[in-house]
């Protein structure tokens, strides 16, 4: 190790660079001993900021995060933190952003959650951006996360047709407690209610269809038949027209699931 440390010394930044450099450095970043990971730190943190932004050097700085000890990547978050919303929409800087709330100490990660969340919003319509939305509410629970719930209020519908903000849509509904999906469920119906054939929009929608499919599955029962049986009644819905073939066929294969676990009760009833 020392040899190598040795061999590798002033050249370890522009290696970090390096499409096959890189390579290297996450492979001697993740076997080198913790001691000598100051070394490397040391002739980084200059360019940390350079480095997130890297298409190479990015992965260089998350394997570092990985292997640091919690309060020991204060260079690296001290640069994220002072761009968190710039580099919250980068291409490369999310990745780094998702790896400290995965890596970081709690005090660190409540600090970067109150930042990104009071840009929901945008990030949430950001093309990297709602990566970072996504991750919070797969992996946090609790007031932050909460926080996230009211900043998409009153935008679910417009978000579900969204090219990046369904996303997060699907995703609040896939992990958000029984209350937060029932909320978001709600806007839709009762805008629905208010604005003729807003639920039929999303059906038809490339996106919003994705949306409509997380709305029916996390729903309870009756709220279920009541969504089916507007998508159902509509004049305007031509079975398997364009988008709207995904959320026809998600219906039929839910009742047909329905009626073969009916089916299968009445025979196990049969045969007591």
């Amino acid at each position: 190790s020392i040899f190598i440390m040795e061999s590798l010394k002033g050249k370890i930044y522009d290696l970090s660079l390096h499409m096959y450099g890189c390579r290297v450095m996450q492979q001697l970043i993740t076997v080198i001993d913790q001691k000598y990971l100051s070394q490397i730190t040391l002739e980084l943190k200059d360019h940390f900021a350079k480095l997130i932004e890297d298409q190479n050097g990015n992965h260089v700085i998350q394997k570092l995060i990985e292997r640091l000890d919690k309060g020991e990547n204060n260079g690296i978050y001290d640069v994220v933190y002072s761009n968190i919303l710039e580099l919250s929409k980068h291409q490369y800087g999310c990745r780094v952003i998702q790896t400290l709330l995965k890596q970081c100490n709690e005090e660190q990660i409540s600090k970067l959650l109150d930042e990104i969340i009071k840009d929901v919003k945008d990030l949430s319509q950001d093309q990297y951006g709602n990566y970072i939305i996504q991750y919070i509410l797969e992996h946090n629970k609790g007031a932050k996360v909460n926080k996230i719930f009211e900043g998409l209020k009153g935008n679910i519908y417009e978000f579900s047709l969204h090219k990046y903000a369904s996303n997060v849509i699907e995703k609040a509904l896939s992990f958000g407690t029984e209350k937060q999906r029932q909320n978001i469920i709600n806007e839709i119906l009762k805008q629905d209610d208010e604005m003729k054939e807003c639920l039929l929009s999303m059906v038809k929608d490339k996106f919003g269809n994705y949306v409509v499919q997380k709305i029916i599955e996390h729903s309870d029962l009756k709220t279920r038949d009541n969504i089916i049986k507007r998508i159902e009644s509509s004049q305007s819905l031509k079975r398997r027209d364009g988008f709207s073939k995904h959320v026809i066929n998600y219906i039929e294969q839910l009742t047909k699931g329905n009626n073969n676990n009916s089916n299968s009760i009445d025979k196990q009833n049969k045969n007591k």
